[in-house]
């Protein structure tokens, strides 16, 4: 039983699963990996301390943006200076090539959001050095563009309020990134033979640039790489951390392709791959 109540409180640490990319980029990375890469970036914000932040399918995208009372909220979702779309180099926005696309079906993880425009909720607190509007738009373009183009999250939009005027900003929070600890050393595998299928996943997803490890944080996922094959196919998911100065969304990409080459050799029929990111660096 504690070990069953400490893998439901690990889950509820990770969060939900969020898309990446475009729908038929079958890559996601968990709430608890983006909130984490979203508060490093507000942490260099002068005069702001971010508060509680929550990331969720934007079912209310269309709606008019405007003031609501409590503070600056409902800020527009578009990105700064009217720009619209993913950032440049790979980020949500932009086509997925058709090799991509064909791989997606099927292959979300278990308790993955189906891929839709997301909306970041949060609060903060700031000091009087600049008018509250001003910091608010200051606050919402740097989570506008490092959910975009930092992670490749398809941020819609960015719903701020204000809870505090402050003199001076405390020191930040501790912000417990570790709270589920990774396995370390080779991934186990799950097809039950050396040099089988997913010893060859394990090995292309090691091999490319900006994965730093393979994680195994999902409950019921005990190994870094799982590889199912079905009568329709077979079926891969791979989960990794994301070394510092990577994009999660590119390295995700990366990795979804090269997985996906070396698990068809022997498959019975079409490979769908799925990635998720756990941590970023």
């Amino acid at each position: 039983m504690d070990r069953l109540a400490r893998t439901v409180r690990e889950q509820v640490a990770l969060g939900r699963l969020l898309p990446l990319g475009e729908a038929e980029d079958s890559a996601w990375i968990t709430e608890s990996a983006a909130v984490a890469a979203l508060r490093r970036t507000a942490d260099a914000l002068p005069g702001v301390r971010l508060g509680a932040l929550v990331i969720e399918l934007d079912g209310d995208g269309d709606r008019a943006d405007g003031a609501a009372d409590g503070g600056p909220r409902g800020l527009p979702g578009g990105a700064p200076g009217g720009a619209s779309g993913g950032g440049a180099g790979g980020g949500p926005g932009e086509g997925a090539s058709g090799a991509v696309a064909a791989r997606s079906e099927g292959a979300a993880p278990v308790g993955a959001l189906p891929y839709g425009p997301l909306r970041i909720t949060a609060d903060f607190a700031a000091t009087p050095d600049d008018p509250l509007p001003r910091t608010a738009e200051r606050l919402r373009a740097v989570l506008w563009a490092s959910a975009r183009e930092g992670l490749g999250v398809p941020v819609r939009s960015v719903d701020l309020a204000v809870t505090a005027l402050l003199d001076e900003l405390p020191a930040p929070d501790a912000v417990l990134e570790g709270v589920v600890v990774e396995g370390e050393g080779p991934p186990e595998v799950t097809d039950g033979a050396a040099g089988g299928p997913a010893d060859r996943v394990a090995a292309a997803a090691l091999a490319v640039p900006g994965v730093l490890r393979l994680s195994r944080r999902l409950a019921g996922f005990g190994t870094g790489v799982r590889v199912r094959d079905t009568p329709d196919g077979r079926r891969v998911q791979v989960q990794l951390t994301v070394a510092a100065g990577n994009r999660p969304y590119a390295v995700a990409r990366a990795v979804s392709a090269a997985v996906t080459a070396a698990a068809a050799d022997g498959a019975p029929g079409p490979v769908a791959a799925a990635v998720v990111v756990t941590g970023t660096q």
